[in-house]
């Protein structure tokens, strides 16, 4: 009997240190010789196993934007940036993930090379704005928005009561405007840019409270590269 291939762009899901993660297959063995890519890990998602990984969430979060973004993107350096990196680097070994430990080092020692660091600010960033709208049938009933891995905190309640897609709109071009001026206070230029948008079917998820089923999600995601002037 013909065996099925495993289907790389549906959601599947991964719980890092008690905070659940919702990505896709293709995502998780883009380092294919990382523990994220191991057939056991693979084969559970993939039939709907939550599999429970005793790991720091937070940095978790700048793992799976560097997955996505196919290695483009580190998390941003700031002045109190210098132990995520740390901890990224140690998350990175444990996970065996070579292509973000080469992309560390790369941009560790383009630093140092350079001479280009002022303080404990890197030459460059890549900034990851990313947003994500939830359909019900052709209806929009939910949605939100991470930079860099984190996401905002906006009220979920709006899922089911009447979202606003404006608001999120709003608040989404608010915090790119406040993030892209913060880091223009610290000397950064913005140099380039790219965006892209894509559409991913879901399972059906029943929101029980109020019966909600959750067909697919659309993302819209924007990577801005700043340099550090002077």
């Amino acid at each position: 009997m013909e065996v099925p291939s495993i289907v790389t762009d549906e959601p599947v899901t991964v719980n890092v240190g008690g905070v659940q993660f919702v990505t896709s297959v293709a995502t998780l063995k883009f380092d294919e010789g990382s523990l994220l890519a191991e057939g056991s890990l693979i084969d559970a998602v993939s039939n709907g196993i939550v599999p429970f990984i005793d790991r720091d969430p937070d940095i978790f979060r700048h793992i799976l934007t560097f997955l996505r973004s196919k290695g483009l993107v580190l998390p941003p350096t700031s002045h109190d940036d210098g132990q995520t990196w740390k901890r990224l680097g140690e998350e990175a070994r444990f996970f065996r993930l070579a292509l973000l430990q080469s992309a560390l080092a790369k941009n560790a020692n383009r630093s140092a090379e350079a001479g280009q660091v002022r303080g404990n600010l890197s030459t460059c960033v890549y900034i990851c704005f990313e947003r994500t709208l939830l359909f019900s049938e052709e209806n929009i009933v939910g949605g939100y928005f991470c930079i860099n891995g984190k996401m905002s905190n906006l009220d979920r309640g709006g899922w089911f009561h009447g979202f606003n897609l404006q608001h999120l709109q709003d608040s989404f071009r608010v915090e790119v405007a406040k993030t892209l001026d913060s880091h223009r206070q610290l000397g950064y230029a913005m140099k380039s840019s790219t965006s892209s948008q894509a559409s991913l079917p879901l399972r059906e998820i029943d929101q029980s409270e109020e019966k909600t089923v959750i067909h697919c999600q659309h993302i819209f995601n924007l990577t801005v590269l700043m340099e550090l002037e002077g």
